[in-house]
């Protein structure tokens, strides 16, 4: 669970950040600073926005931020939102054009430790409102933190005023110090990757190092085969990744790249992702499946033969030879209607018959409490169903024409094999496509303008969910290749 500063401090800002890119507040003169040359190399999550664009991108932003505002006055708003964040005091006056956020890994508590770092355009009054803040201070090598009543803090560390978690603003000094986050290979070879110009924003993140931070928290469960599944996807993360963001009036748009991690295969095929079933509000391609599981079970040799032994059934000759190109969608829009599937295209729909029953014979022996019946419906050539505990519909696999599919839920199995509609048919899929630019396909998707309808069952407030997000299109996403992707999220 997040800690109250971090929530305060972090969140609250970032909210701003992702709409604040064009208030034009700042100060053309020395306010430039890059916020992570006190940010510490070892920070896994940093989003950086530019508040101050000019020319083009800065009409455009205000294009994007007039359509997520929903209002005729972007720059008018986005002043009362900026003097909204900050502490006591106004933070225009002072505020440079670079602004960020940058968290560390989650303590041994569970919470998590992040600040904000601005530039400044008037060193001197950023001081003044740096004192303004708290009745509590602690001098910190040399440096003065001004803590609030919620154990806030406040410092001016190298002319960039840092507030946040007081671990993390100590952190900040000592970046100040050396081995800050703008000198890491890591985020220099993430950024250097990502296609494109900089553009309203960037941001990097550290997937692997999240992932081992947040080990201790992970299930236990699973015995050897979940610490083989845990350390699979582990290694196969990214180890950085970089992504600059880009907006106009009709998306919200982001490059990523990606450095380290499994090799990445072929991109997903768009045709297979739009001829998905037209119901799904979530929806991404996998690329060859087959190719990519090996290429992560390389190192498995052993699992996988005590699996042969097992279960009679040779896990790369009976499974990964025929997995062809894959996707996985997820439907419905409550509790009761919600339900999924994963859908493979066979190279050998006879190799895939004959792996159905040998799977069933797989989960009886390892799945405690789980059991295998024959699954007869239109169109399957081979099923069985699984009921395992904890899972509260019944797990449809089967082999279908030239499908493999393993669905859950109310009438995911029938849209996998034969959909009703199709995916790339619905005008906001079509529409969030369009801007993708350079003549790129989605190979993922989420409907966001339907989410809303999903927020009552997360406890939120169901009206004013369903009316921000209905100013959005699709997310749609599109792999390059070579770990490099675009994401767009189209704007009403």
């Amino acid at each position: 669970m997040l800690s109250v500063p971090l929530r305060r401090v972090v969140l609250a800002p970032l909210a701003v950040l992702t709409v604040a890119i064009a208030a034009g507040c700042g100060s053309s003169s020395d306010s430039t600073a890059d916020p992570a040359a006190v940010v510490p190399a070892r920070a896994p999550a940093y989003v950086e926005a530019t508040i101050a664009p000019e020319g083009d991108q800065r009409d455009d932003a205000l294009a994007a931020v007039r359509k997520v505002l929903a209002t005729n006055d972007p720059e008018g708003e986005l002043r009362k939102l900026l003097r909204d964040a900050g502490g006591k005091g106004d933070v225009e006056p002072w505020i440079g054009e670079k602004v960020a956020v940058f968290a560390l890994s989650a303590s041994t508590r569970g919470t998590h430790d992040g600040a904000v770092v601005a530039a400044t355009s008037d060193a001197a009054k950023a001081g003044d409102y740096v004192d303004a803040q708290g009745s509590k201070t602690e001098t910190y090598k040399g440096t003065v933190l001004h803590i609030d009543a919620e154990g806030k803090a406040y410092a001016l560390v190298e002319d960039r005023v840092v507030a946040g978690s007081p671990k993390a603003v100590r952190a900040s000094v000592d970046a100040a110090a050396g081995d800050a986050l703008a000198g890491a290979d890591a985020f220099k070879d993430a950024l250097n990757r990502v296609e494109g110009e900089d553009g309203i924003g960037r941001a990097y993140l550290a997937p692997r190092a999240l992932m081992e931070a947040g080990g201790s928290s992970l299930p236990s469960a699973g015995g050897m085969f979940g610490s083989l599944a845990a350390g699979t996807l582990t290694g196969s993360l990214p180890s950085a990744l970089g992504a600059k963001f880009h907006a106009d009036g009709n998306a919200l748009r982001a490059d990523v790249a990606t450095v380290g991690g499994a090799k990445p295969g072929e991109p997903a095929d768009p045709a297979f992702v739009a001829g998905l079933t037209g119901k799904a509000w979530l929806a991404a391609g996998i690329g060859d499946v087959g190719s990519r599981l090996e290429e992560q079970l390389g190192g498995s040799d052993a699992i996988l033969g005590l699996v042969s032994a097992q279960a009679g059934l040779d896990v790369k000759k009976d499974l990964l030879s025929w997995m062809g190109e894959g996707a996985v969608f997820v439907t419905g829009d409550s509790p009761a209607t919600i339900g999924g599937a994963l859908v493979v295209k066979s190279k050998d729909p006879a190799a895939t018959r004959a792996a159905v029953p040998k799977l069933g014979s797989l989960i009886s022996r390892f799945a405690t409490g789980a059991t295998v019946s024959d699954l007869q419906a239109s169109g399957v050539d081979a099923g069985i169903t699984v009921r395992a505990q904890g899972v509260p519909a019944p797990i449809q696999i089967a082999a279908a024409g030239d499908r493999f599919v393993i669905a859950v839920g109310q009438g995911a199995l029938q849209e996998a094999i034969s959909p009703s509609s199709r995916l790339g048919d619905q005008a906001d899929f079509k529409s969030a496509a369009a801007t993708l630019g350079d003549n790129l396909q989605p190979t993922a998707y989420v409907a966001v303008s339907r989410l809303g309808s999903l927020a009552a069952f997360l406890g939120k407030d169901t009206q004013q969910a369903g009316d921000t997000l209905a100013r959005f299109t699709a997310l749609v996403a599109a792999d390059r290749g070579d770990g490099r992707f675009r994401a767009s999220l189209g704007l009403r």
